[in-house]
This record gives C-alpha cells, sequence and structure tokens, in this order.
C-alpha cells in the first residue's frame, strides 16, 4: 500500500513535464541558476551585493572570469566603458554590478545577462536584465580574485520546481 502512494505521487508529479528527461535537465539548469562561482582577473578591490544593496570599492570595467555564475558556466565579462555610473566600478556611494557572458545565455527568452548601478548603496537608478534583484553576492580582487554568491529567487524556483512549477518561467518547454 504504502509503494503504491508513493508511486502514484511520483507519477502525478512528473505527468505534467512532457518528459522525464527534460525534467531532469530543468532542474539541472535551475540548479546552475543559484549559485556563483568564479575567478576573475583585472579586478581590484571588493564589491559586496545583497540583493539591491550594494556596496565596494572596485575597480572591476576591463574585469574577466571564468565560472558558474547566473546559470551560464564559462567566460563572462565584469564591467565596460558604457557610462561612468554602470561601468562595473564601485565608488563606495556609486556602485555598478554588471554580467555579460561571452556566450549569449538566453532561456525561455530571459537574458541571463545583468547589469545595476545604485547610489548609496540602495537606490538603485539604472538596471537591465534578468533576476538581478534577488543576487547576493562578494567579489574580492588584487588583478586576480574571485566571486561567490547566491540567488534567493532562483533558490525558490529550484525548490518549487521539483513539484513541476516554474514561477520565473525560465524552464526549458
Amino acid at each position: 500500500m504504502k509503494k503504491s502512494i508513493i508511486l502514484l505521487a511520483v507519477f502525478l508529479i512528473h505527468i505534467q513535464c512532457s518528459t522525464f528527461a527534460n525534467y531532469i535537465e530543468n532542474r539541472a539548469l535551475d540548479t546552475a541558476d543559484i549559485l556563483t562561482l568564479s575567478v576573475e582577473k583585472k579586478v581590484v578591490g571588493v564589491n559586496a551585493k545583497f540583493c539591491i544593496v550594494s556596496w565596494g570599492l572596485q575597480s572591476a570595467e576591463y574585469g574577466q572570469g571564468y565560472g558558474l555564475r547566473s546559470g551560464s558556466f564559462g567566460a563572462y565579462r565584469t564591467g565596460s566603458k558604457k557610462d561612468f555610473y554602470n561601468s562595473g566600478n564601485s565608488y563606495l556611494f556609486l556602485n555598478s554590478v554588471q554580467h555579460y557572458p561571452e556566450k549569449n545565455h538566453v532561456r525561455n527568452n530571459k537574458i541571463k545577462a545583468f547589469n545595476h548601478s545604485n547610489s548609496f548603496g540602495l537606490v538603485i537608478f539604472d538596471w537591465d536584465g534578468y533576476n538581478f534583484v534577488t543576487q547576493c553576492e562578494v567579489s574580492l580582487g588584487l588583478y586576480y580574485g574571485f566571486r561567490f554568491g547566491f540567488n534567493i529567487a532562483e533558490f525558490a524556483d529550484w525548490l518549487v520546481g521539483w513539484t513541476t512549477l516554474d514561477f520565473l518561467d525560465d524552464d526549458l518547454n
């Protein structure tokens, strides 16, 4: 009886999936979305980002990284010469954080690249991209450095995703 209930529950959970392989692939992709673990070069200083609050003293406009960040694995840029206030640099009260993967990373028409700028740690005045609001990360470098982080919304999406729900709408169809 107990085995029958378990088998029925597993069947009901997976009946909404087009295929079990697709379901497993989406869970793997959601897992990759959660963590940031990467090494960087051409980054000097420190920046800490907790959701919309970002503080630091860091030069990262020419920075390059390699690792897992925002669901993409590989090379990425940490900044650009776009604008003074949106360069990837942090100047204590004027901060920007950027992520531009070298390979375009799109899932269900959601671009995983992002940038945002804020002043005094709280006021967001320029942003672009997907899901940067719940990204928490720390970057530390002396030319070579590292970045590690965690995305709260992606963790929730991963957790709920085991029931086949996808509230961030980033699973593959």
